[in-house]
Formats: structure tokens, sequence, C-alpha cells
């Protein structure tokens, strides 16, 4: 009880310097660089997809960075393999019937280059199957797919999905939270035992969309990374399915889009060993909706697409950014801070 006294009058006691704190105030108002290194990671070095040279360079950039501020033992940590380099050179996506139109469109990542502009037979093939599904009812609706059109799509652009009609916005776009929704926020949710002896198949997948979230936060670490491997299976067998039936390309909406707003991932695997996907693009969905009516109702649309870009042949290796601040009087002791480096291809790594 006397030691743990000593130590709290030792606490309490402990001295306060304005003039610290003033200067740090002053630091963050006044001579703040935030925006200047945004500057530079957003908009200079945004696109940087793992394993590219955009990537390499962002990195080194960083490197620079913190050993200017002072850090030690600042280094390129290389870790891996990865899989493929691909970097992004030049790409585009045009209707060039029945009227011309530049579409808002960008390419996924691990995309195969084409061999300059290429055109083909437009179809719709609708791509209906969802890791929310589960494993098993996946594999069972691929293999119909398969079935149902194998032989039928060599030479073609495909449109994985069917046009929509656009919902009626019921919501405002912003909205300030009630005091009763932000108690509710602040709740910590029922504690539940994670199974940890369970793959993917043994689970009963949730028939409402809505639920998955709250289904996938319940899985282990385990069955975590089963979920990604499976998410990354499913885009990687769509990709060799394409590859091998001889798609000239593949175009898609993103359901996440509206407003003419792009989400762009990646095609298919980024592991060397897995064939690249064909040329395959996210497109706004209004401009996608337009072509799809058009193609359903036989109406001559056609489309010319282009993509180049740099990919290796072998998988490479991914790399962190390493510094250390030294220690005081706990030299011995560690804190760890980490952050999210990468981004996608087309954005500008700011989310991250």
């Amino acid at each position: 009880m006397a030691a743990l006294l000593f130590g709290l009058t030792v606490l309490a006691e402990e001295p306060v310097d304005p003039g610290v704190v003033d200067r740090i105030k002053m630091e963050a108002f006044d001579h703040s660089q935030v925006m200047d290194q945004l500057y530079y990671l957003a908009d200079v070095h945004g696109p940087r997809l793992t394993g590219s040279p955009e990537f390499e360079g962002a990195a080194k950039w960083a490197a620079d960075r913190l050993k200017e501020y002072g850090l030690q033992n600042v280094h390129l940590e290389r870790w891996g393999p990865f899989g493929r380099s691909w970097s992004l050179q030049q790409s585009s996506l045009e209707l060039i019937q029945p009227r011309y139109q530049a579409l808002a469109a960008t390419p996924l990542a691990w995309s195969a280059p084409t061999d300059g502009p290429v055109t083909g037979e437009l179809i719709i093939v609708p791509w209906k199957l969802s890791y929310r599904d589960g494993p098993k009812k996946f594999d069972e609706d691929f293999a119909a797919y398969k079935a149902k059109w194998t032989g039928k799509l060599r030479g073609k652009i495909v449109l994985l999905n069917e046009p929509k009609t656009p919902h009626q916005e019921t919501e405002p776009q912003f909205r300030r939270l009630t005091d009763d929704q932000l108690n509710k926020l602040a709740k910590a949710p029922a504690p539940s035992v994670k199974p940890t002896d369970k793959t993917l198949d043994d689970l009963k997948w949730p028939d409402d969309p809505e639920d998955l979230s709250k289904f996938v936060n319940s899985f282990s670490n385990s069955l975590t990374l089963q979920f990604y491997d499976f998410y990354d299976r499913i885009i990687a067998e769509r990709a060799r399915f394409f590859a091998r039936e001889g798609v000239v390309g593949v175009l898609l909406a993103d359901e996440r889009s509206r407003n003419g707003i792009l989400f762009a991932e990646n095609a298919g695997s980024f592991k060397s060993a897995d064939p690249l996907s064909p040329a395959t693009f996210v497109i706004a969905a209004e401009q996608y909706d337009r072509i799809a009516r058009m193609v359903e109702k036989k109406s001559g649309a056609q489309v010319r697409l282009s993509v180049k870009a740099k990919v290796s042949d072998n998988d490479v290796d991914g790399l962190n950014i390493i510094g250390e601040i030294p220690g005081g009087d706990k030299k011995d002791e560690v804190v760890m801070i980490g952050a999210h480096f990468d981004s996608w291809q087309s954005g500008t790594g700011a989310t991250d």
C-alpha cells in the first residue's frame, strides 16, 4: 500500500511545462506540414499498387521524409513473394456505335494488356455468383454457369451485369445522428465465442445480405483468412474461365457505384501461377446501364477498349517502410505504430 501511494504521489507531482505545450500547439497550428505531405502522398504518388514501380517510388519518397524528420534506421524491408508487378501505362474505353462517347471507366488491376485497341460483339453474361452465398453454393452455381456459357464467348466482350433501374433516393445524403443513435453506437456488442475449429463450409450463411457484415465480423482469425482466400478464389476462377474461353474484354458495373463514382480493384488473381484476366473495365453505373439496355434491345452498340500495362512474368516481393524513434528512459520497451500504405491503381490512397 505504501509503495502504491508513493507511486500515485510521484505521478500527481509530475510537472507540466506550459512552455512545451505552447511550442507543440504552435508547431501544429502555425508550422504544420500535414497538407503538404498529403499532397505528395495522394496527388503525386497516389496510385501505388502493391508490387508496382509506383509503390516502390512512393516508398522511397516516404523513407526520405522519415529521414528528414530525424528518424533512425530508416529502410525498406522486403517480404514475399507477393505476386505479379502490374503497372498501368494507358487505357481507354469508348462507345463507338450507335454514337461516339468516351466512357467514364477504369481497368481493374491485373488485367491482361490488349494488343492495341480491340472491339468485339457485346453480350450480357450475368454474373450473379457471390461470396455472400458461401463456398458450397458458389461451387454449384459456378459449375452451372460454366456449363451454360462454355463455347459461346470466344471473341466477345462480356457484360457481367444486367441493366438496373435506379432506385429512388429516400434518405438525405447527410444527416445528424440523434443522441439516442449515438448512445447505441457507443455500446459494445454482446460478447460471443468465435468458432476456431470450423471451416467456411461448416457455416450456415445468412440469406439476407444486410446480415453479412455481422456474420463476417463473428469470424475467428482463421475463418477470416479463409474468407479472404475464398474471395480471391472466386475472382481467380472467373478470370481463368473467361481467359480460357477467349473473351476479348469484360465490362462491369459495381453495385457501390453511383453519381459517377468508380470503385476499381482487381480483375483476377495477382499470382503469376494464375492466368491474367482478359482486359476488365468498371464503368460508371449510368453509362454501363445505357450500354446494357442497348445490348438487350439489339440496338447495335459497340465499344472499343485498350489496356497497356507492364506486367511481370514472375512474383515480386512487397516491402514495408521502417523507421525508428529511439527511446529515452525506456529503451528496452517498444511502441509500434503501423499504417496502410498501398492503394489501388486508379485511386489516390486518400481514403487509406
